[in-house]
């Protein structure tokens, strides 16, 4: 219950004279406590510059406190930038059995409503930034603690509201299953989000992969994912792209996905196959060893030595084959390492 007398208290009253501010022609913050018998004074000095989407505020700006519950204890409207703005935070009245007001020692949040975007501030998506300043120098009674003390000046060193951003990403990792990939990220809100194009690193360019689509504008965790199948041994480096409704974009931070031999090696099919004039192969293994590619005809008669040399563990080893000079019909490649020996057939066509 909201207790109204005919005099303000007597700190509120000489603020409200001393500075400037509207306490009574709110539009927005309507339904706040007012005149419960205690109170304590933000002081928001012009000088600090409040600004609201890097914009001044401007006369008719509205400034509340809430108490932790979510109670409108105090609003004033902001003048212009040459006054102070003296903003009541009205205190329970222990009178009333109803709380009606802050409570000693609760934290005062803040709420702006702008009158050019026509959005209240303080609430998710867009917050409020608020510095409290320094009590050197400052009257005895002056706090800066952030906390609702009755019969308190507080002086604020910075007000500003910053746009949201279009996507708040709580995690984003990639999880491996053999040549599999699995991308999974969570947001915690979205503004404006029309998804995220996922994105494959190659070389210093980056290719898309695929786009999943967002949820618009939530204030509630997300859970997306993405697989990529099929992907060669090696360490491969992902990112997301997001983009907003208007075309604007973000990149996520990066995550390394390391695919690894399972069993002794992996060889690939070759591509193009058939081929002219040329096709390749990729082969990985397990352990670092000493490895040769051959290229026979269908009689077992070696042709050419395709590849000669060390393979790294765990690292794509891209071989060619090149048909000048061979005639066209089908050809054996038989590659062998320290601990394997496999093969694949190719067939050139001029």
């Amino acid at each position: 219950m909201r207790r109204v007398q005919n005099t303000w208290p007597i700190p509120a009253m000489l603020l409200a004279v001393l500075f400037g501010g509207t306490l009574n022609a709110q539009e927005h913050f309507t339904d706040c406590a007012f005149n419960t018998g205690e109170s304590a004074t933000i002081v928001i000095e012009a000088a600090i510059e409040p600004t609201f989407f890097g914009e001044p505020f401007e006369p008719g700006d509205e400034i509340a406190v809430f108490t932790p519950s979510g109670m409108c204890a105090g609003v004033v409207m902001w003048v212009d930038d040459s006054t102070n703005i003296a903003l009541t935070a009205w205190g329970d009245d222990p009178i009333t059995p109803e709380v009606d007001g802050f409570v000693t020692g609760e934290l005062l949040a803040y709420r702006i409503w702008s009158t050019s975007f026509q959005l209240e501030a303080g609430v998710p998506p867009i917050n409020v930034y608020v510095t409290y300043d320094s009590c050197i120098d400052r009257p005895p009674l002056c706090t800066e603690s952030g906390e609702y003390e009755r019969d308190s000046l507080t002086f604020l060193s910075e007000l500003t509201v910053s746009p949201p951003l279009p996507v708040e990403l709580l995690s984003f990792d990639a999880v491996v299953r053999r040549t599999e990939v699995t991308l999974r990220w969570v947001t915690t809100s979205e503004t404006n989000n029309a998804g995220f194009e996922i994105q494959l690193q190659s070389g210093d360019d980056w290719d898309a992969l695929g786009f999943v689509e967002g949820h618009g504008t939530t204030t509630e965790a997300q859970t997306y994912s993405f697989m990529v199948g099929d992907m060669t041994v090696g360490a491969h480096t992902f990112r997301l792209k997001q983009i907003d409704f208007n075309g604007a974009f973000d990149y996520s931070p990066e995550v390394e996905a390391v695919i690894e031999v399972v069993d002794t090696h992996q060889l690939s099919n070759a591509y193009p196959n058939p081929f002219n004039p040329q096709s390749q192969f990729t082969l990985a293994v397990a352990h670092n060893q000493h490895v040769t590619a051959e290229l026979f005809n269908t009689l077992g008669q070696r042709v050419v030595s395709l590849f000669e040399g060390t393979v790294e563990a765990n690292q794509s080893q891209q071989i060619r084959i090149d048909g000048a000079g061979l005639a066209s019909g089908m050809y054996i490649v038989r590659v062998a390492g320290e601990r394997f020996t496999d093969a694949l057939t190719v067939t050139l066509l001029k």
